[in-house]
């Protein structure tokens, strides 16, 4: 039988007055055939043997019940001081680089919440949760990628790993209180003294005695002794002890202290879309739901297919770009097309990025070679001839970058006689060429070509949406943005013409992305960090008026 269960108040009492009843009825059955005066002829000898078995069993009971009392106050306190360390640490990463932070303390959310819903009921029999580890390896995987690029993220990983090994050693103290703190030999030699001592006093039972006054004795120190080795029971089995149970209430206020940040940080009304866990702390399986869409509509055309044809962009900071090493393609665009192939059902892996240069974009789409094109595209009457658009998922507005040490260049009017580089297909070429008539245009395939230029100082500014813009003056400290947003520029996803119904369906992930919170998440990784640009409210309620 688990001993666990008799933890509980109600098993315990219940059991305390079984057996002091049956104490009773057997002191009373051997009263009836003990002669009169008793078993001892010698009562004084057998007095002082009873004393000092019970004295000595009285120290050894004192010392286990101080060890329970302080193993027990101790599991408490791992317990609470692990909640701390999990704080510290989720406050601790908002020193790293935002994508850094966002996902290491997404993940120490879904730590705080397996310990509370997951580990605490297996403690009670002093087990654990793989599903603890497993968010405790990922937590580990993430702060050993961080890129140390600045003091302020060195001393961040400094001071999240000694939090790190604080909350490894609290939990280990939690579990080590769950499995117990007295050997298992300390059982059979609290057990054998008190029947020891039980029988002691049933062989002390005299006829001549009245039978309400033996049974009152026996029954005394039965109870006294059951319930003093059921409290060392229930306080050796913290977790499982009612009442005075080890609770996790304050690992589940302090999930609830991030969840509260988590979401206020990228302006989402709850976390349930973009946590990788579920409200248990359980990780969300990464096979999506399987969809089902109208016969030969284009979502059941791809989803027949297995796969997703996206136009992207590996140049463009913060919104398109690849690791050279993994070959993971990741930003803002990217991410977003990773939420649409969700959505219709379908793996990462199924999805198939090609690289498009911007003048590549549109015929890509004209000759379906592609299903969508994602890639910082803007939204423009004449393009919406050729293509179809999603509603706009971004806001950026075009502005100019210039070099840190150029003081000549402050906003359009200055581009008189200067060379500037344009993207070519781009919107800021008719935009220049109305606004600064009088500047110099110089067009290059993509935004890196032009930064090359800039760079060699082969032109003197380059001009493009100044999302854009932030993100390359970010990787270069010699470059500054100026000017201001001069255009409004809203990105949308780029549909071949005629696929009204993939426009509805894309619309439709980008309103609920919005309203869920995914939207704020994507931004608030790749955007967070870079001066200037709005916070995720404000760029959210300015997205929302374009609906």
């Amino acid at each position: 039988m688990d001993p666990s269960l008799f933890a509980n108040i109600w098993v315990g009492l219940i059991a305390t007055v079984v057996v002091t009843a049956t104490t009773v009825a057997v002191s009373l059955a051997v009263r009836r055939r003990a002669p009169y005066g008793g078993y001892f002829s010698d009562s004084d000898r057998a007095a002082a043997i009873f004393a000092a078995v019970g004295g000595l069993f009285s120290v050894l009971l004192a010392l286990v019940v101080f060890l329970s009392v302080e193993s027990y106050n101790e599991t408490r306190s791992h317990g609470d001081a692990e909640a701390d360390a999990v704080v510290e640490q989720f406050q601790i990463a908002e020193l790293f680089p935002a994508r850094a932070q966002w996902s290491i303390q997404s993940k120490l959310v879904c730590y705080a919440r397996s310990v509370g819903d997951l580990e605490w009921p297996i403690m009670q029999s002093g087990g654990s949760s793989p599903t603890v580890v497993s968010w405790e390896s990922s937590i580990d995987a993430e702060i050993d990628s961080i890129s140390l690029s600045n003091p302020r993220s060195e001393a961040g990983f400094r001071l999240f790993l000694e939090q790190t090994l604080s909350r490894h050693k609290e939990r280990r103290g939690r579990l080590e209180g769950a499995a117990g703190a007295l050997p298992v030999m300390v059982w059979p030699v609290l057990i054998t003294g008190a029947l020891s001592l039980i029988a002691l006093m049933i062989s002390y039972s005299d006829r001549a005695e009245r039978v309400a006054s033996q049974a009152f004795q026996i029954g005394l120190v039965t109870a006294m002794l059951a319930g003093t080795l059921l409290l060392i029971n229930a306080l050796d089995h913290p977790f499982s002890a009612t009442p005075g149970k080890v609770t996790p209430d304050k690992m589940r206020s302090s999930a609830a202290l991030m969840e509260t940040k988590v979401a206020r940080s990228i302006a989402a009304p709850n976390l349930d879309g973009v946590l990788p866990c579920g409200a248990d702390g359980t990780p969300l399986g990464l096979t999506p739901p399987i969809r089902a869409f109208p016969g030969g509509s284009t979502m059941a055309q791809i989803v027949e297919r297995g796969r997703l044809t996206v136009g992207v962009s590996y140049g463009i900071p913060l919104f398109g770009e690849i690791d050279p090493i993994s070959g993971n393609v990741f930003g803002f665009d990217n991410d977003l097309v990773k939420e649409i192939a969700r959505e219709l059902g379908l793996r990462p892996e199924q999805i198939e990025f090609v690289e498009l240069p911007p003048p590549e974009r549109l015929p890509a789409l004209q000759e379906r070679r592609v299903d969508m094109v994602v890639e910082a595209i803007t939204i423009t009457p004449e393009r919406r001839r050729i293509v179809e658009f999603s509603r706009p998922y971004f806001v950026a507005g075009q502005s100019l970058l210039v070099s840190r040490s150029n003081r000549s260049i402050a906003s359009l009017r200055d581009l008189a006689g200067k060379n500037v580089c344009v993207i070519a297909t781009s919107t800021g070429i008719p935009v220049l060429q109305a606004q600064a008539p009088k500047a110099n245009l110089v067009e290059a395939p993509s935004p890196g070509a032009c930064l090359e230029k800039l760079l060699a100082r082969a032109v003197d500014a380059m001009t493009t949406d100044d999302v854009i813009l932030a993100g390359l003056a970010a990787q270069n400290d010699g470059l500054v943005l100026v000017g201001g947003k001069f255009t409004v520029e809203p990105y949308g996803v780029g549909i071949p013409k005629g696929n009204a119904d993939m426009v509805a369906f894309v619309d439709d992930v980008i309103d609920r992305m919005i309203d869920d919170g995914r939207w704020g998440r994507i931004y608030y990784e790749y955007l967070a960090d870079i001066p200037g640009l709005a916070a995720v409210g404000d760029a959210r309620e300015r997205l929302g008026m374009m609906r």
